[in-house]
């Protein structure tokens, strides 16, 4: 959605060839500048060092979507503190990274927007989850990225308060329910079935095929809603809490 605009912009990953495959895709298709980059979200020197390149490429930053996510699912009882901390580094730990690194430059210019990836687990802790039984429910869990979630939005409201008054927006987006790679890895098509069901935009009569369709578009409208929060924290500052098709 950005590049759509005219925006250049910045692809960053820890796979250097996924960033640039991705990169050289989404330039092709809006005939803009994009370029690919490799860090880890979760290292602060790797995330300075990124804020660098990126700036000399392209210039100073006005608009950063904070989007690094993993997930290691597991009940309280089952996770390791390795798991734990890299949920919790990825998923939290590398938005202060990078909204640290970005900030006084923002400041310098006096705007800056913010968006940040938030999710419905912030809020209810991913259960009850109906695209898996009970005896199933007892071993899965998402505690780390719940944890991480929630710890995100008290954060974007913290940012959201100090910056304001120096025109800067911080705003979370929290998708519903959206079959992304990641969620689609991790499920059967039974459990694909049984989330659709339960989703709101869903309905019994539909096929699979065509369900998942319908999901697709949620992922690709996510980005049209992005940009959409950029434009409208100009007037609303603070944060802007979204639940975008989701499931209450």
């Amino acid at each position: 959605a950005f590049a759509a605009q005219g925006a250049k912009v910045a692809i960053c990953g820890r796979d250097q060839a996924k960033a640039e495959a991705a990169a050289a895709e989404i330039a092709g298709a809006h005939s803009a500048e994009v370029a690919g980059f490799k860090a880890d979200m979760a290292s602060a020197a790797d995330v300075d060092a990124l804020i660098k390149a990126v700036t000399a490429k392209f210039g100073p930053i006005q608009v950063l979507v904070n989007n690094a996510g993993i997930t290691r699912d597991g009940t309280l009882k089952r996770m390791t503190p390795e798991q734990w901390h890299e949920v919790i580094d990825t998923n939290l730990n590398s938005v202060f990274n990078t909204c640290r690194s970005v900030i006084s430059d923002m400041l310098d210019q006096g705007y800056g927007r913010i968006v940040n990836i938030g999710s419905l687990l912030a809020k209810n802790g991913g259960n009850p989850r109906p695209w898996i039984d009970r005896q199933e429910q007892e071993r899965a869990g998402n505690v780390a990225y719940g944890a991480a979630k929630a710890g995100l939005i008290n954060l974007v409201q913290s940012m959201a308060v100090e910056w304001a008054p120096h025109g800067i927006r911080v705003v979370a987006v929290a998708p519903g329910t959206t079959l992304s790679p990641v969620v689609r890895d991790a499920l059967s098509d039974e459990q694909v079935e049984a989330l659709l069901a339960a989703h709101p935009l869903a309905t019994g009569s539909q096929p699979l095929a065509g369900k998942i369709n319908r999901f697709s578009g949620e992922s690709r409208h996510l980005g049209i809603s992005l940009f959409n929060q950029v434009v409208v924290s100009e007037m609303y500052p603070g944060i802007s809490v979204v639940y975008y098709g989701s499931q209450e």
